[in-house]
């Protein structure tokens, strides 16, 4: 459940989405075994201390999605790619009709100062802009074209370790409709 100013963690969704034959592919640096074997301290091992600081104090319990986490890892449509994911590896995703989500750094995003990551979607890649799904602003329409160094100054560059969430139909890795 959101609620603002804390951390959402994706674990209930995945696990929502992956039951309705979705696949997940993940790519993050964050050593999620560690997590689900050792709990919130694997987390801690596998993160920035900024990262982890942030991620303890604003988040509900930490040390409920322990758990979920277990069960994203043993699903059948998760898979996970421990890297740090490049700007090429979204296109490719995005080309190949995933339904691609980054975890951005608002205040580089937004250039303000503070400390905050971010979950946007990717709607369309051209050569000089990314336009994201951006649930912060608070227009009618969410919607907003980014410049392309700035976008992947805000992923890639201003978070230590960048996430890339990608999702599919489980059917269209068969090529059935």
């Amino acid at each position: 459940m959101y609620e603002k100013d804390y951390v959402v963690w994706a674990f209930p969704f995945w696990l929502w989405l992956m039951d309705k034959h979705i696949e997940i592919t993940n790519y993050d640096l964050i050593d999620y075994e560690s997590w689900a074997n050792k709990g919130v301290e694997g987390l801690k091992q596998s993160v920035s201390e900024k990262e982890f600081e942030f991620y303890y104090d604003n988040s509900k319990d930490l040390k409920s999605h322990t758990e979920e986490i277990r069960r994203v890892l043993n699903h059948v449509n998760f898979n996970f790619i421990r890297k740090k994911p490049i700007f090429e590896d979204l296109v490719r995703e995005f080309n190949n009709g995933g339904v691609c989500e980054v975890v951005l750094d608002a205040p580089t995003l937004d250039n303000k100062s503070g400390f905050s990551l971010h979950r946007v979607v990717v709607l369309n890649i051209t050569k000089d802009t990314i336009t994201i799904h951006d649930p912060r602003v608070e227009e009618e329409k969410p919607n907003r074209k980014v410049n392309k160094d700035l976008f992947i100054k805000a992923w890639l560059e201003a978070i230590s370790q960048p996430e890339l969430c990608v999702y599919r139909k489980e059917s269209d890795l068969f090529g059935e409709e």
